[in-house]
């Protein structure tokens, strides 16, 4: 059979302009399908819970998406922001943090930023020594405000996924220790009544909360750096009962947890010896 040859009479096979208005109209027919079999008939897969990965994985993805772009600083700048662990001993540590991020370029995605918090210090009784009934009212309503504060800072951070609180009982000025070396003493005594003011719905409301540890300290744990420095005797310390309102309370927030379909683990931490701490986790 004659091959088909081309107009200067060569074997070669005929590419004139008949096979690329061919080509042409065949991508323009695909082309104008695509639409339709994209959404239609090939729906492309979606995935909506890219936020719930690991945040080293969330980086690398960032990292590869906005390669060579002015973005990739801000994202890596918030995947940081939310590996990082916030430690914050008062709430005026707290506050004077965010007054300078809020300086900052998307001061109002950052409250979303923070996964791990510390608030240390949240009923404002770390170090504190009770030296009678008059100053004890005063503690009483340092801790009411120092509470609520702190509560509003937990308001402010809707989706904090660690949480760990610290709450401590005062100790009381008791005079004589009956010890001529060390003359002056302190008495450990329950933190019951330094929990006015803390509310539970603050918490109860993280709705991405994971984990939850609540840090109760009394007694010798909870020495101010001139009892430490003078040797004050601690009396009656080392004694479990004065922070088992931190465990009742632990045990009320798994409970609410519970009843609201979410399984978040809470940890009770009792510091009242020099020995060391008991812990209680509920599972």
């Amino acid at each position: 059979m004659d091959s088909v040859t081309n107009a200067s009479g060569s074997g070669a096979p005929n590419t004139g302009t008949g096979a690329v208005e061919v080509q042409d109209g065949f991508a323009d027919l695909l082309a104008t399908f695509n639409a339709y079999l994209d959404d239609e008939l090939f729906p492309l897969p979606e995935f909506t819970r890219f936020m719930d990965l690991p945040i080293e994985i969330r980086c690398n993805i960032y990292e590869q998406y906005f390669l060579e772009e002015k973005r990739l600083h801000n994202e890596v700048g918030f995947c940081l922001l939310e590996s990082a662990h916030f430690h914050f001993n008062d709430d005026d540590a707290f506050g004077d943090f965010f007054a300078f991020l809020y300086l900052q370029q998307h001061a109002r995605s950052l409250s979303n930023m923070v996964r791990k918090l510390t608030l240390n210090n949240v009923n404002g009784q770390r170090g504190s020594i009770i030296y009678g009934p008059i100053n004890r009212e005063a503690n009483l309503r340092v801790t009411d405000l120092s509470n609520e504060e702190h509560i509003d800072i937990i308001h402010a951070l809707p989706r904090v996924r660690e949480l760990t609180v610290t709450l401590h009982a005062p100790l009381l000025y008791s005079g004589d220790s009956g010890d001529e070396n060390r003359p002056i003493s302190v008495q450990a005594i329950p933190i019951d009544d330094f929990l006015v003011g803390f509310k539970p719905e603050a918490i109860l409301c993280l709705k991405e909360l994971q984990k939850l540890v609540i840090v109760g300290t009394s007694g010798y744990c909870n020495r101010s750096k001139q009892v430490v420095h003078h040797n004050v005797v601690v009396m009656d310390d080392a004694k479990a009962a004065h922070l088992q309102a931190i465990s009742d309370l632990c045990r009320y927030f798994k409970r609410r947890f519970t009843e609201q379909g979410r399984h978040v683990v809470v940890t009770a931490q009792l510091l009242c010896s020099r020995d060391g701490c008991s812990e209680e986790v509920f599972k």
